[in-house]
């Protein structure tokens, strides 16, 4: 996402430390920082520590409900400990290419992450955009992919981060007819695999 590479770092939002004194962007860069400030989706810089660089407001207010994710020492971090190891090799392991990854929730409304490294800037860091799986609303997915109804309804749960059985036992159909639905999606997407499908149909987010 090229534009997370135009923010101007010394934008500092609430959640970062307030000693760090923010400058007065040139023209468009100062309209592109505003827009990502108060972009509805949460939006992070990080460096490989996780330590955090920028925030939007957006993830300002998610982070400060400390719901799965939290500051904690000036970094972002996992609440139950014992996925914070996981967040960090997934964060760490950012590339220059758009990765997805979920931070499960014992709620079910899971945390997916797109996580991109931006190496082209002064330093390395990573930008991380991320929502709860019950958050997002798409265009028409069915209309865009040719998909059935059913395929469609199957879809969108695989979105909210279900699984195969927990959506034939939902929708009251066997097993195999929701593996058969979710291979003719992943066929009708061109993915192999749901972190591709989570990336294919982020560009359809309203």
């Amino acid at each position: 996402m090229v534009v997370e590479r135009s923010i101007p770092l010394q934008s500092a939002p609430p959640i970062f430390a307030r000693s760090h004194a923010a400058e007065a962007p040139a023209s468009h860069d100062g309209s592109l920082c505003h827009w990502l400030m108060t972009d509805p989706v949460p939006r992070v810089l990080v460096d490989r520590n996780l330590r955090l660089v920028w925030a939007n407001e957006a993830a300002d207010s998610f982070l400060a409900q400390r719901h799965d994710l939290e500051v904690r020492k000036a970094a972002l971090g996992a609440v139950d400990s014992a996925q914070q190891a996981q967040l960090v090799d997934a964060i760490g392991a950012g590339t220059d290419t758009t990765r997805c990854w979920e931070l499960l929730s014992a709620d079910d409304n899971h945390i997916v992450m797109q996580i991109r490294r931006l190496s082209d800037l002064d330093r390395p860091l990573i930008a991380v955009t991320f929502w709860r799986t019950e958050t997002p609303r798409f265009a028409n997915l069915s209309r865009v992919f040719d998909l059935t109804k059913a395929e469609h309804a199957v879809l969108l749960k695989l979105l909210n981060g279900s699984v195969a059985d927990g959506i034939a036992e939902c929708h009251g159909v066997s097993l195999d007819t929701v593996r058969t639905q979710i291979r003719s999606i992943y066929a009708k997407l061109d993915v192999s695999s749901r972190e591709g499908l989570f990336h294919k149909v982020m560009a359809y987010v309203l």
